[in-house]
Formats: structure tokens, C-alpha cells, sequence
């Protein structure tokens, strides 16, 4: 782009010998923090930052390494960062020359960590300091924001208590009605079985166990793009099939066509390959939603749903929906679905009618 033509031009009347250091480097000529429109990676990239890193990444790595690395996951971290609204516009229209502290700190960090867990927005912010200190070494801006960096203050805990709305089942049909079908099935997958989406996205066929009714969570694919077991002990388990749910399944399977079918996967993108989650999002659920005419939710919406079932209407205790669910303590169940245990009082009923009988019998 022009800027950065401008600020290469500027470099090269100084001469090489002196060292780009931050007395050289102009910030409104700093190239901006990101174009909001796709690039060709094989094509040359000097727009802004991001496809900048993006491009030399590439380089780096390679294609393949880079899939491996999630590094469209932190390109994804960046975008939502380049959506950031300040004082001054978007974070993405902003040179980052000329990004502040201020603006990190009172826009940058509160959008990061609202509605995310702790550990999520932590990592998307990770992603966001290390271009830019990828960038100062570069010398693509002054470094004088090098040092500040590390007095940034994160949010030490959420303000607001995280509590899951209970999603319809009128809701969750319309979506499911309203996808293509391959999302159609996904959903319904995830809606029937509360697989968490990291597990679903590496599900083989040799998972299931159709005469039994059972499909078994082994593994899942982990923040870095690695396939492991899933993050507990408990993770590992036995989820039960309606027939509705097998039928539909098996005639996925006889007619999965044959590109997706190389590494067995169930859910793999158009060549076989395992699919990134944010693309089920972005292309699968968006849409439905919308044409729906719901509530948004995000993909974990099907695990709750899954989870509000298995309390309000199988009426299940607390430990069997924390085996059911693949949660380690009953705490982790607790904490995210204690207020359905509280609003829960046909279980409370259950218990009156039972004492009652058992002392009238005495």
C-alpha cells in the first residue's frame, strides 16, 4: 500500500547503515493494523500487519505446519482484535505506530475478556502482544511500546457470574431445520449427545458402536491444533443414541463422499481433512441461526441444551449428569449448571412424595 511504499522510501533516502530504530521509524507511516479484506498468501502482502505476519508465518512454516499450529486460529484472534471499537475508530484502521497503551488497556482487554474464559482470552491476547512485539523487531513500528506491553492489567476474575440460559427445544429444532445438511446432522449430533465441539471434530466412524447404541469420546484436538485424549480423565466416555440419531447417521456414512472418507473421519471438511470449529460457526450455525430467527448461541449452546435435558426432563442426579457430561469434579457441574439444580423443583417434589411414603409406612 502507499504508506508502506511511503515508509520504505523514508528508510532507504536515510541509507542503510543506520539502524531503523524508533527515531526513523514514522508512525503515521507504520502500516496499519489491519485491511479487512482476504489476501492470496502466495501473492505479496505489505497492506498491514496482520497479513504481514500472516504472509511471513507462511514462510516460516509452511502450509501444512502452519494448519498444524492453529495459525488460523491466531489470525482469527487478531481479526476480532482489528474489530475493536475505540475512540479513535476500529483497531484494524488504526497505524500501529500510533496504537497507545490507553487504547489497549480500556478497549482492547475488556473486548478480549468479556463473555470468554479466562484461559481463552488470555491466549487471544498472547496472540496480539507477540505481532506487535514481532512487528517492533521487524522495525515496522517504534519500540517505544515495547516495555509497556508488560504493564497492561488483565481482568483477574469476570464480574459477571457465568450463567447458561437454557436454550428450547424449539429453538435448537428450528437451527437444526433451517442448516444445510450437512450442518443439519452436525447439530443434531451435537444437540443429542453434548459433545463438546473439540470432540467432535476428530470423531471417527470406528468410534461408534451402532449395534450397542453408543458412540465413545477418545480424543478431542487441543488449543494448538494437536489431536490428543480429551482435557480430563473423566472426558473419556460411553454417550448413548437414539435410533432417529443412528438411521440418519448411517445414511451420512453410505453416502459421505469418497474425498472425505480418508482418514475416517465423521465431520471432516469437503477433503477429509479435520475441520477447524470456527468454521462450523462462522458457515454452519450463523446462518441457521438467522434464518431461524432464534436467539443467537454459540456451538457450546448444543452441550447445554444437552445438559438442561438431562436435568429438567430425565430428572438425573447431579453426579450422572457430571459423568454424562465428562466433567472431573461435581464442582465443574456445579458451577456451570448449579442454577438449573436450584430452579429445578419437580426433583424437590420427587424427594416430598418419597419421604412421605417412607414415613407413612413406618
Amino acid at each position: 500500500c502507499a504508506a508502506r511504499k511511503a515508509a520504505q522510501d523514508h528508510m532507504a533516502d536515510v541509507g542503510e547503515t543506520i539502524r531503523k530504530s524508533e527515531t526513523y521509524i514514522n508512525p503515521k507511516t507504520s502500516p496499519r493494523f489491519y485491511c479487512f479484506n482476504d489476501v492470496d498468501l502466495s501473492q505479496p502482502v505489505s497492506c498491514c500487519l496482520v497479513h504481514q505476519y500472516e504472509q511471513y508465518q507462511n514462510k516460516m512454516v509452511g502450509i501444512k505446519d502452519l494448519l498444524q499450529a492453529s495459525m488460523y486460529e491466531k489470525i482469527l484472534a487478531l481479526k476480532q482484535v482489528a474489530e475493536v471499537q475505540t475512540p479513535s475508530g476500529q483497531i484494524g484502521n488504526i497505524r500501529v505506530g500510533e496504537i497507545t497503551v490507553a487504547q489497549i488497556q480500556n478497549d482492547i482487554v475488556p473486548s478480549i475478556w468479556f463473555g470468554r474464559a479466562k484461559v481463552t482470552a488470555q491466549k487471544k491476547f498472547t496472540f496480539f502482544v507477540s505481532v506487535l512485539k514481532w512487528a517492533m523487531l521487524s522495525e515496522l513500528m517504534p519500540s517505544k511500546l515495547l516495555l509497556k506491553l508488560d504493564d497492561i492489567q488483565k481482568p483477574k476474575k469476570t464480574d459477571v457470574q457465568k450463567r447458561h440460559v437454557r436454550i428450547s427445544v424449539t429453538a435448537i429444532e428450528k437451527v437444526i431445520d433451517a442448516a444445510t445438511p450437512f450442518y443439519s446432522l452436525l447439530f443434531k449430533f451435537q444437540s443429542r449427545t453434548g459433545a463438546r465441539p473439540n470432540e467432535t471434530t476428530v470423531l471417527q466412524w470406528s468410534d461408534f458402536d451402532f449395534d450397542a447404541k453408543r458412540v465413545y469420546i477418545k480424543r478431542a484436538m487441543n488449543a494448538d491444533g494437536a489431536i490428543s485424549t480429551p482435557k480430563t480423565e473423566q472426558g473419556i466416555r460411553a454417550i448413548e443414541l437414539e435410533d432417529e440419531l443412528i438411521q440418519e447417521l448411517k445414511a451420512w456414512r453410505l453416502k459421505q463422499p469418497l474425498e472425505q472418507r480418508g482418514n475416517n473421519l465423521v465431520f471432516p471438511t469437503r477433503v477429509g481433512t479435520v475441520q477447524l470449529i470456527n468454521n462450523w460457526s462462522k458457515r454452519g450455525l450463523a446462518p441457521a441461526i438467522k434464518r431461524a430467527g432464534v436467539e443467537r448461541f454459540t456451538l457450546y449452546g448444543f452441550r447445554h441444551f444437552y445438559a438442561s435435558v438431562l436435568l429438567y426432563d430425565l430428572n438425573l442426579t447431579d453426579r450422572k449428569v457430571m459423568r454424562m457430561m465428562g466433567h472431573t469434579e461435581i464442582a465443574t457441574t456445579i458451577r456451570n449448571y448449579g442454577h438449573w439444580f436450584e430452579d429445578r423443583t419437580d426433583r424437590d417434589n420427587d424427594v416430598r412424595q418419597q419421604l412421605t411414603k417412607v414415613f407413612k409406612s413406618a
